[in-house]
């Protein structure tokens, strides 16, 4: 009878473990900080975070200290683009008058040198109808990515509108090789 319960029992841990089911493979989840003007409160806060929350392919949502106004938003990005990210941030109830206006920040190397600056600028102008760009500091190569409206259903099953994915795909194929971005991150 010991002989019979003991490959019993280690065929049951097998199966419950997983072992002989095919894995299910998880989506490539990203993770982007969010900066956001307007909050002011925890209540501010917590609508934006809800705004958020509600999209389809959002994994997780954290917010810096209550008035630290940055978020940042694990999520899928076959399912939601960083752009419907910033519409449900600017769609968020406006707990104080004026609408949450959020931003990513981005650190491009060797920015100020030759011609990566206008090579920069022509990039983001293929995305003049859905974001713009400001140079913080230009000798560190610090820009501020600015969302405009976005006129699709923010609240669709798949990716629409500008993607962090897409711009660091389109810099990589006109600025030099070695050329380091980096979207800037809080902890």
């Amino acid at each position: 009878m010991k002989k019979f319960l003991f490959p019993l029992f280690h065929l049951g841990l097998a199966a419950m473990s997983g072992v002989a089911a095919d894995p299910v493979a998880k989506p490539a989840l990203e993770t982007l900080t969010f900066y956001v003007a307007g909050v002011e409160c925890a209540a501010c806060v917590f609508a934006v975070n809800d705004s958020v929350r509600r999209l389809s392919g959002i994994d997780e949502v954290i917010d810096g200290q209550n008035n630290a106004n940055f978020i940042n938003v694990t999520f899928d990005p076959a399912k939601v683009s960083a752009h419907q990210i910033a519409q449900a941030v600017t769609d968020a109830f406006p707990l104080h008058g004026a609408p949450y206006v959020p931003t990513l920040r981005l650190v491009v190397s060797g920015y100020g040198e030759g011609e990566n600056a206008a090579k920069v600028a022509g990039v983001f102008a293929k995305w003049k109808d859905w974001v713009e760009f400001e140079v913080a500091k230009p000798a560190r190569g610090e820009l501020v990515v600015k969302f405009k409206p976005l006129t699709a259903d923010p609240a669709k099953e798949a990716a629409i509108g500008w993607s962090h994915e897409a711009m660091r795909e389109a810099l990589a194929k006109v600025l030099p090789p070695g050329t380091k971005v980096e979207l800037a991150k809080e902890s």
